[in-house]
């Protein structure tokens, strides 16, 4: 889900432009496929968002796992992490779905040895 397009609004009144949704009524259409994603996952599965405003050439990052640096890493953030919240979510860094193309599946098995962890 881009939140750009649910603050449209707000970028159009700083004279940036609006993002359009390209599937009508905002609202309805990201509650809508939400719940189909939602309900596509097992019911035993505890299901997450990554709630993206985007980011320019991947330059900041969200997650607990970041392809550069594997599950070491993510390890290490995982820990930083624990000292500041009891309970947390393993996460890829923002920008995944724009990354090169071959680095999915590593960046995938990366993440699900993390969350194995859990």
């Amino acid at each position: 889900m881009e939140f750009q397009i649910i603050e449209q609004a707000t970028y159009a009144a700083r004279g940036k432009g609006a993002l359009e949704s390209w599937w009508g009524e905002t609202w309805a259409g990201l509650t809508a496929r939400a719940v189909e994603q939602a309900g596509r996952v097992p019911i035993d599965v505890e299901v997450g968002f990554h709630l993206c405003y985007g980011d320019a050439g991947e330059k900041h990052f969200v997650g607990l796992v970041h392809r550069e640096d594997g599950a070491e890493g993510a390890r290490r953030r995982v820990e930083a992490a624990k000292r500041h919240v009891e309970r947390f979510g393993v996460a890829t860094e923002c920008g995944c779905g724009r990354a090169p193309a071959d680095a999915t599946e590593g960046l995938l098995r990366t993440h699900a040895e993390v969350a194995a962890a859990w």
